[in-house]
């Protein structure tokens, strides 16, 4: 207790923090991308490339840890996962590990091999190179994470500066994420060519007695699709959420025993350095796995024509590889409540309300939206969000926020995808607006999508 009183006393003296009136804090999960690497995938480098200067997620905070690469994680050995374990399993949980099999065991191993848990708890406490923590990103991260919302309580403001430290800052340390890609490429020849014999083979088992023109449909039809399928390539993700565990009994080890700073003596300060380093407390919890494919038809990176006009084959697969990317991170938002970001409302007034979400989202139209009230429980001192509405997302009015390789020049990018862009009028979109917008609503609340 006194450990943690010592360390509120110096959240409180650290600096000059102003917590204006009407701007009470949101909660933004942090987040760390990372991806696998497969020396013998064809174009691993445009991938890679494409993957490190991909924009960062704009819901959640970068931790800005500069280890980007789990290496060939995916070649470790770990002890497999068998049947017999998955049939016990839940539903639910058996559905998940049938597709990544022992996958998660070899990202557990890596973490805890690389202790990539300490890595993230001393950029939480700005560890310096003698070993010391300070509390300066945690009072960055609580002022950083303001957004404009209405004051609705006068007695909101009544907590000392470090009681709002603590709540905006060190709550955020348990919705700290990594989220590892392993991606895969390849040429759709042969998967088209595997289906075109399949094709074949069912059209000329037709019974005798049916027409000629039915099995010659059949085929050309088979022959087509086949053409069709086979000028292209897929760029696929398997993308894998996992969480950092901040238990209370992690914290109070922490605090105890491997906290410095400088009223640590000399001696103290070489054993809690050496405890920390060598730890294996810090640990990342598996929670979910989302793939998404981004197949390329009709194209082919060894026959396209290159004009001034339309994208380089390095650009084609950029733009197809961050979209892949893009929609198995938004499969984890929508399938783990955890993981959903809340998002302040863009613009409220009258029956028009948005928010900065949109087709990179996956919006398609209809999802439903809760509106939240930001209010202190005065028991706890902590931040609560109530839900006091709905929105509904206007089918006709998405905003088209997804990656194009070409920021100034989105036409170019749009032929070489099959993707369906919503019909959005003429009227150039800077947001996604919803239905069922209510005077009661104000730029800034938060909004947070349900299932």
């Amino acid at each position: 207790m006194k450990k943690y009183f010592l360390l509120g006393v110096l959240i409180f003296l650290f600096g000059d923090f102003s917590f204006a009136q009407d701007a009470p804090k949101y909660r933004r999960s942090s987040l760390h991308m990372m991806m696998t690497e497969n020396p013998s995938m064809p174009n691993k480098e445009v991938i890679g490339s494409a993957f490190l200067n991909s924009p960062f997620p704009d819901k959640y905070d970068n931790l800005n840890y500069n280890v980007r690469s789990a290496g060939t994680v995916m070649n470790m050995e770990v002890t497999e996962r068998t049947k017999e374990e998955i049939g016990e399993m839940p539903k639910e949980e058996r559905k998940k590990f049938k597709k990544i099999g022992s996958n998660d065991r070899k990202l557990n191993k890596y973490f805890h091999t690389s202790r990539i848990g300490n890595e993230l708890i001393a950029k939480w406490f700005n560890r310096s190179n003698d070993g010391s923590f300070d509390m300066s990103v945690i009072a960055d991260r609580g002022e950083y994470n303001a957004s404009e919302l209405d004051v609705q309580k006068a007695e909101t403001q009544s907590r000392s500066v470090s009681t709002q430290l603590a709540d905006a800052g060190l709550e955020l340390i348990s919705s700290t994420f990594v989220v590892v890609n392993d991606f895969d490429f390849r040429d759709n020849e042969t998967e088209a060519l595997i289906a075109y014999e399949l094709a074949k083979i069912v059209a000329e088992s037709l019974p005798n007695e049916s027409p000629l023109f039915l099995q010659r449909g059949a085929l050309k039809k088979a022959k087509d699709l086949y053409e069709k399928a086979r000028q292209g390539y897929t760029v696929e993700t398997d993308c894998y959420l996992y969480q950092l565990d901040w238990s209370d009994s992690v914290q109070a080890i922490f605090y105890n025993d491997y906290w410095v700073d400088e009223s640590t003596t000399p001696e103290e300060r070489e054993k809690r350095v050496k405890l920390f380093n060598e730890s294996n407390l810090f640990q990342l919890k598996f929670i979910d796995m989302q793939n998404f494919k981004r197949v390329v038809s009709n194209v082919k990176l060894t026959d396209i024509i290159i004009t001034s006009k339309s994208l380089t084959q390095e650009e084609i697969l950029s733009q197809a590889t961050v979209r892949a990317m893009d929609r198995a991170f938004s499969r984890l938002q929508r399938e783990n409540e955890v993981f959903k970001p809340k998002v302040p409302l863009y613009q409220a007034e009258g029956k028009r309300c948005s928010a900065k979400i949109g087709l990179k989202e996956s919006l398609e139209g209809g999802e439903k939206f809760e509106v939240l009230e930001q209010t202190i429980d005065k028991k706890t001192g902590k931040t609560i969000y109530k839900r006091i509405g709905t929105l509904k997302v206007n089918k006709k009015k998405i905003w088209d926020n997804m990656f194009y390789v070409r920021d100034n020049d989105a036409d170019a990018s749009k032929d070489v995808e099959d993707v369906v862009k919503k019909k959005i009028d003429d009227e150039p979109l800077e947001a996604t607006w919803f239905k069922k917008c209510k005077k009661k609503y104000y730029p800034g609340m938060l909004i947070r999508q349900m299932k």
